[in-house]
């Protein structure tokens, strides 16, 4: 299936695809980002691929690389039982890549956690904003530049309510 599904991409798509390759039995198709709905919805609707599944839906960050963030998905086919990894490369400190919510409703959440971790936004995405941090909050947390120990001032509120009272997070981790 792998070296079928590799050969009709590769002549279908031959102006979107920027690498394809066989990895752990499974295909992986880089693509070019603005491409990305033009090849799920052919996955999705052809009869005989039917990738009607959306696994996964992820960004990395390689901070040395011209193009330092990866969107990368993982679609399954359960007509085939047959899966494929997506990877759009995406260039620049705001990136963005159109949101798949129009194809598979299941990918609002991990969009908007992606978007909340990494600042990766999704054009037509149907609620674009913080989904695990609040909205003040100040950068994006698993990009590599982010600080392990976090920004000393202007990312967390001074404080939380517990019981009534204020308290700092870090007088919660003292011991007693």
């Amino acid at each position: 299936m792998n070296q079928k599904l590799r050969d009709l991409l590769k002549e279908k798509f031959a102006y979107a695809i920027t690498g394809i390759n066989i990895q752990f039995d499974q295909l992986a198709i880089t693509i070019k980002p603005e491409n990305l709905l033009e090849i799920v919805k052919y996955l999705k609707d052809d009869g005989e691929l039917k990738y009607d599944f959306l696994e996964d839906l992820c960004g990395a960050d390689y901070p040395n690389r011209e193009a330092r963030f990866e969107m990368i998905y993982h679609l399954y086919s359960r007509k085939n039982n047959h899966r494929i990894r997506i990877k759009a490369l995406l260039v620049g400190k705001n990136p963005t890549i159109d949101s798949l919510t129009g194809v598979f409703a299941g990918a609002n959440w991990p969009e908007r956690e992606t978007f909340d971790m990494f600042g990766i936004k999704f054009r037509n995405h149907p609620n674009m904003k913080r989904i695990l941090l609040f909205e003040e909050f100040n950068g994006f947390p698993l990009r590599k530049d982010f600080p392990v120990k976090g920004r000393e001032r202007g990312t967390f509120p001074k404080g939380n309510v517990m019981n009534n009272k204020v308290v700092n997070a870090a007088d919660l981790l003292k011991t007693k």
